[in-house]
């Protein structure tokens, strides 16, 4: 598992100017604004780069504040 910080600190400059957007001209006439808006992760990696339990974890939810539970089941999984 990487650390995320060694791992994205050669591209932090390039994700902020990205935050606040990039104007394209041709020829002094604005063509296009461009703005980061989303990051694409599976769920380990999200949890590492935001910071955060793991979504099986206690308070692993991102959208509410609940603990979670912990379920037993038995071996052959019936």
């Amino acid at each position: 598992k990487p650390n995320l910080n060694s791992y994205l600190s050669p591209i932090v400059d390039e994700i902020i100017v990205l935050e606040h957007g990039i104007e394209l001209q041709t020829k002094g006439i604005d063509v296009a604004n461009f703005y980061l808006l989303y990051g694409v992760y599976d769920k380990p990696a999200r949890a590492s780069f935001l910071n955060i339990k793991n979504s099986n974890g206690k308070y692993g939810c991102l959208k509410c504040l609940q603990p979670g539970q912990t379920l037993k089941t038995n071996k052959s999984k019936k």
